[in-house]
Parts: structure tokens; C-alpha cells; sequence
């Protein structure tokens, strides 16, 4: 029951290191392409030749 136990707690702990890492990657993707969106809005919204298109 004691190994049970063991191996229980330290699968939790390897899950929540892995859903930590998947979290951190996507809140970097989404930042990255918020910001990549951000970017190419403020340079079309500067160069009126592309809106028009």
C-alpha cells in the first residue's frame, strides 16, 4: 500500500511539472502571437496602400 501511495504522489508531482511546462509554452504562444498580431495591425494600419487592398 506504501509503494501505492509513493508512486501516486510522484506521478502527481511528474504531471505537474508537464502541465506547468505546457502552460508556460502556451501563454508564450499566445503572447508571441498577440504580439506578432499587434505588430503587423499597427504596420498596416500606418500604411494606408495596404488597407486599401
Amino acid at each position: 500500500m506504501k509503494k501505492i501511495i509513493s508512486f501516486l504522489k510522484t506521478d502527481i508531482k511528474v504531471l505537474n511539472s508537464y502541465f506547468l511546462i505546457t502552460m508556460i509554452l502556451v501563454l508564450l504562444i499566445l503572447v508571441g502571437y498577440i504580439s506578432y498580431v499587434l505588430f503587423t495591425y499597427s504596420k498596416t494600419s500606418s500604411n494606408p496602400y495596404i488597407l486599401g487592398n
